[in-house]
């Protein structure tokens, strides 16, 4: 049932205007909030945590606007993995900023990876660069829903983004990355520590953080570009890469120069999220484990 509407919204996205797709899109948006409410609590709940100054209605406010922008975000997805009109015209939005230092490091053929979160269009844009012909691996979790799955993972290989699977052993993706790869990383779901996650504090409480990319820089020496999408409405969609960092730029041993650059990654994800909170998907639960109450210093 719920692939058959996907593919329903899609064919509607596609057939109307880019203006009336965003309109149905934040419509549905609106849908999810007010009579859906996925996971609706669990976004007041976190986002009140994050920001304890904030009141009642300015956490409502923020959580309505996350899910408009999921529901214009899902529209503007589609389009531009739908047909070549609605494609060209959903491409044509999305701008680059900071690419120099990322096309340098890589102009050789080397590797590289990119760390990121759910902020702004972040399967628009990686799609978006796997369109131009960066050469970009993705490592993504499987939809629990295998019809929905499909679905996904079929639009975004249609536009060139190579995916592999979240458990795809450290050592072949390494290989991916000493072949000259772009292994994209998404750091912002809760990785608990049987699967390797440590403590990191993250927007003031401590949170289950993945180590991968920081094991991946160290264990390769490849760059690590944090790039963050910016996704404001009315407006283009604009990627942000930001100065590298490197797994054997920090002293000590091995070990802790992960954790340091762990530590840096959930700094720099943390100023972004903080800029444009109705950007970030705050339906994850992040914070599995730890007290609403429990915050770092």
């Amino acid at each position: 049932m719920a692939i058959c509407l996907v593919r329903l919204f899609g064919r509607l996205v596609c057939a109307l205007s880019a203006r009336g797709a965003e309109r149905l899109g934040r419509f549905l948006g609106l849908v999810w909030f007010h009579v859906v409410r996925i996971r609706r609590s669990t976004v007041l709940r976190q986002l009140r945590a994050a920001f304890p100054s904030w009141s009642s209605g300015q956490a409502r406010a923020t959580a309505r606007a996350l899910y408009v922008n999921l529901g214009r975000w899902a529209a503007e997805f589609v389009r531009a993995t739908g047909p070549e009109r609605t494609r060209r015209e959903a491409l044509a939005r999305v701008e680059v900023e900071g690419l120099g230092a990322y096309e340098s490091a890589t102009a050789d053929g080397g590797g590289a990876l990119v760390v990121t979160g759910h902020l702004g269009n972040w399967d628009l844009a990686a799609c978006s660069q796997a369109f131009a012909g960066r050469r970009l691996t993705l490592l993504s979790r499987r939809l629990s829903n295998r019809g929905l799955d499909r679905y996904w993972m079929e639009r975004r290989r249609a536009l060139g983004l190579e995916i592999v699977e979240e458990r795809t052993p450290l050592v072949r993706l390494v290989e991916r990355v000493r072949a000259g790869r772009t292994l994209v990383l998404i750091v912002d779901q809760a990785t608990p520590p049987e699967l390797g996650g440590v403590r990191v504090p993250f927007l003031g409480r401590e949170a289950w953080t993945t180590r991968l990319p920081a094991l991946l820089a160290v264990r390769t020496g490849a760059p690590l570009f944090p790039v963050f999408v910016h996704s404001p409405a009315g407006a283009p969609h604009r990627i942000r890469i930001e100065d590298p960092l490197w797994g054997d730029a920090a002293a000590g041993r091995p070990a802790e120069r992960v954790l340091a650059l762990t530590r840096a990654l959930n700094r720099r994800l943390e100023r972004r999220v903080r800029e444009q909170p109705d950007q970030w998907l705050w339906l994850h639960r992040r914070w599995k484990g730890f007290p609403a109450s429990g915050r770092s210093a």
